[in-house]
């Protein structure tokens, strides 16, 4: 009988301390990249806007986009502009979107849209959740970070995500759909950096469940 209720105390013990660590699964500070070359992405931009994504050294290599659109016609243009691209993931192998949080910061730095409103969308296998943000040009730097689970938002193929896929998507740009109008005879030319992207997959920490149990079977033993 002891041993039955001493069982049954390590057992609940152990679920009270489980911790958990947080793994990274990707990162990317862009420092190792050549300022000046392009960000090899789908640099897209919308009704006749322009979209240049390059890396530059701004104290530190950072991805730097910039869209640029005149209004020549006469009528109103709805612009917006950004980037699409792929990660390689390496140890994601969780299926649950809630034991993910990207991060990653952003500044806008000049232009008439202030603040800035961007979207991000993580998009495996075509089938995107995302959510928007507003970054205003007097905060300088933003770090911004999300909950997977968080990103309420979905488009494309359905809302089933396949987290455990070795490759993702990410798409960053705005305005979001469809754009900021931009009046005849104006122009608009903004430019917004990315830095130090991010992803981490929360796990249990087994060994300190391991650990536990050997303590306790050490102690029973002795006091026998």
């Amino acid at each position: 009988m002891k041993r039955v209720v001493f069982g049954l105390m390590c057992m609940c013990v152990a679920v009270v301390m489980t911790s958990y660590a947080d793994v990274v699964v990707y990162e990317n500070d862009y420092d190792g990249e050549t300022a000046g070359t392009g960000f090899g992405a789908w640099n897209w931009a919308d009704n006749g806007m322009t979209h240049t994504a390059t890396y530059e050294d701004w104290g530190g290599i950072v991805v730097q986009h910039e869209g640029t659109f005149t209004n020549t016609t006469t009528a109103a243009v709805n612009c917006r502009f950004g980037s699409k691209w792929d990660i390689a993931m390496t140890g994601n192998t969780s299926s649950n979107a809630a034991d993910y949080t990207i991060e990653f910061d952003v500044m806008s730095v000049m232009g008439e849209w202030d603040p800035m409103p961007l979207e991000l969308w993580v998009v495996p296998n075509n089938i995107g959740h995302g959510t928007g943000m507003s970054i205003a040009q007097a905060d300088g730097w933003v770090h911004v970070e999300y909950n997977l689970a968080d990103l309420a938002w979905n488009w494309w193929n359905g809302t089933a995500w396949d987290l455990t896929s070795a490759t993702w998507s990410l798409e960053l740009g705005g305005p979001g759909w469809p754009g900021a109008a931009v009046q005849p005879g104006e122009s608009v030319d903004q430019m917004w950096l990315m830095d130090n992207l991010e992803v981490t997959m929360i796990v249990p920490e087994p060994a300190s469940l391991v650990l536990l149990g050997l303590g306790s079977l050490a102690m029973l033993r002795k006091r026998k």
